[in-house]
C-alpha cells in the first residue's frame, strides 16, 4: 500500500501529509488495482444512495420513516442532502488541500491555479452524477423502485451546481491567465493559446490545444444550459433540442479531462441505452382508435335562471370554453404499462415532426386500449393545434399518425393501504382515472387486497368537464370488495347542484366550492386506519392538500409532475 499513482510509485498522487491517499492492492506483477480517493468516494456515495433507495421501495415501513417532515423537507431529501454535503466536501477537500497535480505539485504553488483545477474536477464529477437520472428508461432507478420524473428535480440540483463549478472553472483560470500575463488564452477558437506549463510561467508555449477547444464549447453551453431552461414553458422545443448540447460537451471534456471517465462514463453508457431503447419504442406501430375533441361551457355558477341571466349582462367578455382532446390508441407499450399514474411521450407528425410532450395515461394498465386526455392550453399551442387536428380528424385521408414513446413511471399498488383518497384538481384527473380504474378492475378480478375504501375528490371550475370523464368513471359497483365513491367540487359554482334531475352532473351532485380536505381526511381515517392520500392538480391545492394530509395522520404521494 502507498500513496502513489505508478506501479512502480513512481508519481506520487497526494501531498506527504495528505489524509486521503490512494491505496495500491499489488494483483500481480503487471496489475496494480489502485483505489484513488475521489473514486472511492463517488461510488460509496452512489451505492449508498442506491442501497437506501431500494430498501425504501422494498419495505413500505422504512418508505414510510423516509417520508415523514423535518422542518420543510422530507426525512429521506434531508438525509440525502446531508450525505451529499459530506461526499462535496470531502470531494473538494482531496482535491484542493491533499492532491499533488502532475505528480510533482509543479502546480500547488499557485492557489489561483489550485483553485481553478479544483473547480474543474467537481464540475466533472458532478456531470457524472447528473447524467445518471437524465434516462428515462434507467435500469438503476427501476431496481431501486423509482422513475424517471421522481429524479428530475436531483437532475436540475445537479445541473446547478455543475454550472456553478464549471464557471468557477473558468472565472478562476481567466484569474490565472491575467496573473501571468495571457488574458486572450480565455478566448475560444484561440491558435495563440500560450499558457506556459513546463515550467509554469515560463517562455514556452502549451500544446494543450484541448484548452481553447473547451472554450469555444463551455460559451454555448452555458446559454444551452443555463439560460434556455428558463423558456421551457413558453417553447419546449428549444428547452429540449437545445439540451442535445451535450452531445458536444460531454465528449469535449472526456478530450480535455483524460480521467473524466472515472466519474461520466456510467451515465453515458445509461444514456445511449436509453436512447437506443426509446428509438426501438418510438418505431412502435400505433394505431389511433379513436380521437374526440370534448368542449364544456365556459365556468359559470349553478344558480337561478334569474339570477344566471343577471350575471350574463354583467359579464363584457364570455369567458372561454374548457376543451380537452380524448386520444383512445392501440401500441405495443400497452403490456409494458404496470401501474396507474405512468405517462407516454407522444408526437403528431401531422402537427409538428420536432414535437413531443409527456401526456399521463387516463387508462388502466388492465384496459385494451391507452388513452390521453389533453387540455387546450391556447390555439397556438401544441395541446390546442390537437384540439383542432381531432376536429379535423375524419376528413384525413390516413386518419391521425402519432407515435408514442414509453411508458415511463414508478410502480404503485393502491391494494397495500386499508383506505386510499384519490385528489385531482382540473386535468389532473387523468392519472386518477388510471388509478381508480385499475383497482376496480383489479378488485372485480378478486384480487386479494388490503383496501376497504376508495375515494375521488375531484375539484374543477365548470361543471361540464366532470361529465367529459364519465364514460371512464362510469364503473361498476357490484361485486367489488370495497366501496366506490366521487365527490365533484366546482370551485366557480356559487350554488350546489340538486341530488339527481335537471342541474345534477352525470356522475353524481356537484358541490359549489373548494372542498375542505381536512374534514375529508379526517372522516375518511376516523380510527387511524392506513390511509393513503394521493393528489395531482395545481401546486397550491397540493399543497393545502398534504397539510391536511400530514394533520390527519394519513401517507400523502404527489402524483403532480412538470417536464
Amino acid at each position: 500500500m502507498g500513496a502513489t499513482a505508478g506501479i512502480n510509485g513512481t508519481m506520487i498522487s497526494e501531498k506527504p501529509d495528505a489524509w486521503m491517499v490512494t491505496l495500491n492492492w499489488r494483483w500481480s506483477d503487471s496489475v496494480v488495482v489502485k483505489f484513488f480517493p475521489d473514486t472511492v468516494l463517488f461510488y460509496v456515495f452512489l451505492e449508498m444512495v442506491v442501497l437506501v433507495t431500494a430498501l425504501q421501495a422494498e419495505f413500505p415501513g422504512f418508505a414510510k420513516l423516509l417520508s415523514r417532515k423535518v422542518g420543510p423537507a422530507k426525512l429521506g431529501y434531508f438525509l440525502l442532502g446531508t450525505w451529499f454535503a459530506v461526499f462535496l466536501a470531502l470531494f473538494v477537500w482531496y482535491w484542493a488541500v491533499d492532491h499533488l497535480y502532475h505528480g510533482d505539485g509543479k502546480y500547488n504553488k499557485h492557489p489561483l491555479e489550485v483553485a481553478a483545477r479544483t473547480c474543474g474536477v467537481t464540475a466533472v464529477m458532478l456531470l457524472g452524477l447528473l447524467l445518471l437520472p437524465a434516462s428515462k428508461s434507467s435500469p438503476v432507478l427501476r431496481a431501486a423502485g423509482s422513475s424517471w420524473e421522481s429524479a428530475v428535480w436531483i437532475h436540475i440540483m445537479l445541473g446547478v451546481l455543475f454550472l456553478t463549478a464549471t464557471c468557477g472553472h473558468v472565472v478562476l483560470f481567466l484569474a490565472r491567465f491575467a496573473e501571468m500575463g495571457y488574458l486572450s488564452d480565455i478566448l475560444p477558437f484561440n491558435a495563440a493559446f500560450f499558457y506556459p506549463q513546463n515550467p509554469v510561467g515560463g517562455k514556452t508555449p502549451s500544446n494543450n490545444w484541448t484548452v481553447p477547444m473547451m472554450s469555444a464549447v463551455f460559451w454555448p453551453s452555458l446559454v444551452c444550459f443555463g439560460i434556455f431552461p428558463w423558456f421551457r414553458r413558453r417553447n419546449y422545443e428549444l428547452f429540449r433540442y437545445s439540451h442535445y448540447m451535450s452531445v458536444i460537451l460531454v465528449p469535449a471534456i472526456l478530450w480535455h479531462a483524460t480521467n473524466a471517465w472515472y466519474f461520466v462514463l456510467p451515465g453515458v453508457l445509461l444514456w445511449t441505452v436509453d436512447r437506443v431503447v426509446r428509438l426501438c419504442g418510438a418505431c412502435e406501430g400505433v394505431q389511433v382508435q379513436e380521437m374526440e375533441p370534448l368542449e364544456a361551457a365556459a365556468a359559470t355558477t349553478i344558480t337561478t335562471t334569474e339570477e344566471a341571466q343577471e350575471t350574463k349582462k354583467k359579464q363584457k367578455k364570455p369567458a372561454p370554453a374548457e376543451r380537452v382532446t380524448n386520444v383512445a390508441f392501440a401500441w405495443p407499450g400497452q403490456a409494458r404499462t404496470h401501474s396507474p399514474s405512468m405517462f407516454v411521450v407522444v408526437n403528431f407528425p401531422q402537427i409538428s415532426l420536432n414535437e413531443w410532450h409527456p401526456f399521463s395515461l387516463s387508462s388502466s394498465p388492465l384496459d385494451s386500449t391507452a388513452t390521453i386526455h389533453v387540455k387546450d392550453m391556447g390555439e397556438e399551442s401544441f395541446s390546442g393545434r390537437l384540439h383542432k387536428l381531432a376536429l379535423a380528424a375524419s376528413n384525413l385521408p390516413h386518419g391521425v399518425v402519432m407515435n408514442v414513446q414509453g411508458p415511463y413511471g414508478s410502480r404503485v399498488n393502491l391494494h397495500e393501504s386499508q383506505e386510499v383518497v384519490l385528489v385531482a384538481g382540473g386535468i389532473g384527473i387523468t392519472p386518477m382515472v388510471s388509478a381508480l380504474r385499475c383497482a376496480v378492475q383489479q378488485g372485480l378480478r378478486a384480487k386479494q387486497s388490503k383496501l376497504r375504501r376508495l375515494r375521488l375528490v375531484w375539484v374543477a371550475r365548470s361543471p361540464g368537464v366532470f361529465d367529459m370523464f364519465a364514460k371512464e368513471l362510469s364503473i361498476q359497483a357490484a361485486g367489488l370488495p370495497f366501496p366506490v365513491e366521487i365527490s365533484l367540487f366546482c370551485s366557480a359554482c356559487s350554488f350546489s347542484s340538486p341530488e339527481d334531475g335537471p342541474g345534477a352532473g352525470i356522475l353524481g351532485p356537484i358541490t359549489a366550492g373548494r372542498p375542505n380536505f381536512q374534514q375529508i381526511f379526517e372522516k375518511e381515517n376516523p380510527g387511524g386506519a392506513q390511509l393513503l392520500v394521493l393528489a395531482c392538480g395545481p401546486a397550491a391545492m397540493v399543497a393545502e392538500c398534504e397539510k391536511a394530509a400530514r394533520s390527519a395522520s394519513a401517507d400523502f404521494e404527489d402524483w403532480s409532475f412538470v417536464l
